[in-house]
């Protein structure tokens, strides 16, 4: 009887003649094997999710940095563009987001969870239309984690230490 699956076979009571008149043995799973199988599976994900998840959790810190250095590129690019200033603040309400004021009045917001936090020294950020900027530390902290980003004056790029 030809099946879906070739390799799961179902083992039936009475056992068929093959071509020598032999009774034929079938090959196949039984469900105590299966069981088993899944069973392993099952601790193996125990073991790995929590890895998993520190993983995925250090990727979106990776990601809402580099969120946090798009934003400073892009104020910069407005400045020069539009040859106005463009002043970059931290949200006094909250912390997780930046003001962006001057030639384009913009809110940026950065998710970086509950224990995270950014912090702006000095608190105002001057993008020149010369293509210069206010010197300035960016401190970003999640948990264990801490990046610094630190304005170039002369090129008014962000630099990630």
């Amino acid at each position: 009887m030809p099946t879906f699956f070739p390799f799961c076979k179902i083992k039936s009571r009475s056992n068929p003649l093959n071509r020598q008149g032999k009774e034929a043995r079938l090959s196949g799973f039984s469900l105590f094997e299966l069981l088993i199988v899944l069973l392993i599976l099952g601790i193996i994900s125990t073991v790995a999710i929590p890895g998993i998840s520190r993983m995925l959790n250090k990727l979106e810190f990776r990601r809402q940095t580099q969120l946090v250095m798009a934003t400073l590129r892009y104020a910069r690019l407005i400045s020069v563009s539009k040859g106005k200033e463009v002043h970059v603040v931290l949200d006094p309400d909250n912390n997780k987001s930046m003001l962006l004021s001057g030639a384009v009045d913009e809110i940026r917001e950065f998710d970086f969870g509950e224990d995270g936090n950014i912090t702006i020294e000095p608190p105002r950020i001057i993008f020149l239309a010369e293509s210069h900027v206010t010197p300035a530390t960016i401190l970003i902290n999640q948990g264990k984690r801490t990046v610094k980003i630190f304005m170039d004056p002369l090129t008014a790029m962000p630099i990630m230490e």
